[in-house]
């Protein structure tokens, strides 16, 4: 999957060169990286959340794992909040 994303990125980068130019190279280089940041935060919340909501539903406490998805969907939300501003402000 990571093979075919890189590929896609390159053959991307060539037709936004030949149809738009230089300039449309620098917006998609500038935007890669908030698209890859954003992704990370993505996996990290989502994949944490989901391995301990299991964990706790393994063990029973059903009421930690209903704390443990309102905790992830608040973390998303206050991460997703400040990313934007972040960016916003760049």
């Amino acid at each position: 999957a990571n093979i075919i994303n890189a590929m896609y990125s390159v053959i991307d980068q060539i037709f936004i060169g030949q149809g738009v130019g230089y300039l449309g190279n620098a917006a998609t280089n500038v935007a890669f990286p908030i698209t890859t940041i954003c992704l990370a935060l993505t996996l990290l919340i989502g994949i944490g959340g989901a391995a301990n909501f299991s964990l706790e539903l393994g063990r029973g406490n059903d009421a930690l794992a209903e704390k443990t998805v309102g905790t992830v969907v608040w973390m998303a939300a206050i991460v997703g909040v400040t990313l934007a501003a972040v960016v916003e402000s760049c």
